[in-house]
């Protein structure tokens, strides 16, 4: 690709079923009079990621997006598939513009832009390598894919996501600490409540 900067795109994900919420899409859920994904997807816009691709199924829509130029909304018509099938359309739209694809979770509001800067300031200086959340012994998302990945990522299946992908990199990956409660995902309404918490007590975001 032709330009001075390594171009890093987020793929946002944010077209689960939320089994474990009883059909209750958790994205939707609001703190502060803004949804979940809303939450996410501002962290992001406010990182240093070049392009943001927002995935998402039925629930939320191409109207639902700020007006911000570098998010594109992208449409998996296939959510029951599992989070593979938002990472290949995500990938998809992604993969032509992109050196390095990072993959985000919706259901993770407390990411912070500065957490998501440094899988991009790391994937920059080192081009070939997958950067990933260092979890206990092993790695997991959010993680950051150099273009050589991108035709294994579309070729995924099910509900594991990349971590077959992952699984078997892991061993050549740079990994990335991340604060615990940045960790914190939205599975059950007691992590609404702990999540609303770090949120409110956190610093002001941009509305």
């Amino acid at each position: 690709m032709n330009h001075e900067q390594p171009l890093v795109s987020a793929i946002l994900l944010a077209a689960g079923l939320s089994r474990r919420m009883l059909g209750n899409n958790k994205l939707l859920m609001t703190i502060a009079d803004r949804p979940i994904w809303r939450w996410s997807l501002e962290n992001v816009l406010r990182s240093k990621v070049d392009r943001v691709f927002f995935v998402a199924g039925d629930d939320i829509s191409v109207s639902d997006m700020p007006a911000a130029q570098k998010v594109t909304f992208v449409h998996n018509r296939r959510p029951e598939a599992g989070i593979s099938s938002s990472i290949k359309v995500g990938v998809a739209a992604a993969a032509p513009n992109s050196d390095g694809i990072l993959i985000l979770l919706a259901d993770q509001p407390n990411l912070q832009p500065a957490t998501i800067n440094r899988f991009v300031e790391v994937f920059r200086q080192r081009l070939t390598k997958i950067v990933a959340t260092k979890i206990g012994s092993g790695i997991g998302s959010p993680a950051l894919f150099p273009r050589e990945h991108f035709e294994q990522l579309s070729n995924l299946h099910g509900d594991r996501g990349a971590q077959a992908l992952l699984k078997k990199h892991g061993n050549l990956a740079i990994r990335v600490d991340i604060p615990a409660d940045e960790l914190l995902d939205v599975d059950t309404l007691a992590d609404v409540e702990n999540v609303k918490q770090i949120l409110l007590a956190g610093p002001e975001q941009i509305p």
